[in-house]
């Protein structure tokens, strides 16, 4: 039920415990006459109106409130695509970049190979988190997990990125190894397919947003999106990044 019309079914339901209540003084008062009835229950019906005006006043208000904020949903959500497409890009970009620092040769023998070859990193989106922001503080509940899940995600996955560069020089620290970016690598899919799960609510195409642990096709689809192709070693990362969730959901 929206707010504005809880407030009218609040409101009408004072209405008819009001006129109940008048209706009930009649009989037990036994006032034939209504001038009399009047003058002696006087006080009791002046509170009653200033009761009633106040329901008017706070219903009026909140339903002002709701319209407001329904105003502002679609102003904001209809921002949302391209916030979602920079962060898209950013993660697109970060993983090209991650891959590039990758020895030629894979392998699970590799995994603890350390990686020494520069690193530029993606600009962090801080705008289009800032966007994504402003339609939390506007949304349904039913949609502020989602979406503060999201932000969340980019913001840890990032500041993890940041922990396996080294000062000015933007390069791999001497303890980051082959697992260590392909870690990230998993990471900043999840981010893409947590992306991909808003454009339906961002285009107006569904009222909600889908919530529950990243799944492992949803992986692999933004794999596939990422021109990444038989890939065993990632392919097994992703399998095990999707699990993880699933148990961690389960808790």
């Amino acid at each position: 039920m929206k707010l504005e019309d809880a407030s009218i079914l609040w409101f009408a339901l004072g209405l008819a415990l009001g006129a109940v209540s008048a209706f009930q003084l009649v009989a037990i008062g036994g006032q034939n006459n209504p001038s009399e009835w009047v003058d002696h229950y006087q006080a009791l019906i002046g509170a009653l109106i200033a009761v009633l005006a106040a329901a008017i006043t706070v219903s009026a208000a909140l339903w002002t409130e709701s319209r407001r904020r329904e105003d502002r949903l679609r102003s904001t959500r209809a921002m949302l695509p391209f916030s979602l497409s920079e962060l898209t890009e950013y993660s697109q970009l970060t993983v090209m970049r991650l891959r590039s620092v990758l020895p030629p040769v894979t392998g699970s023998d590799l995994n603890d190979q350390i990686v020494t070859d520069p690193f530029d990193p993606a600009e962090f989106p801080h705008n289009s988190l800032e966007k994504i922001q402003e339609v939390i503080e506007v949304a349904p509940l039913r949609l502020t997990r989602g979406l503060a899940e999201l932000i969340s995600k980019f913001q840890v996955y990032h500041s993890r990125l940041d922990d396996a560069k080294v000062d000015a020089k933007i390069r791999f620290s001497s303890f980051v190894s082959v697992e260590t970016v392909r870690r990230c690598i998993v990471e900043h899919l999840e981010l893409q397919a947590r992306v991909a799960r808003c454009y339906e609510f961002a285009r107006f195409l569904a009222d909600d947003i889908r919530q529950g642990p990243i799944t492992y096709p949803e992986l692999m689809r933004a794999a596939q999106l990422n021109k990444i192709f038989d890939d065993d070693e990632l392919e097994l990362r992703i399998a095990e990044h999707s699990n993880a969730h699933k148990m961690k959901s389960r808790i």
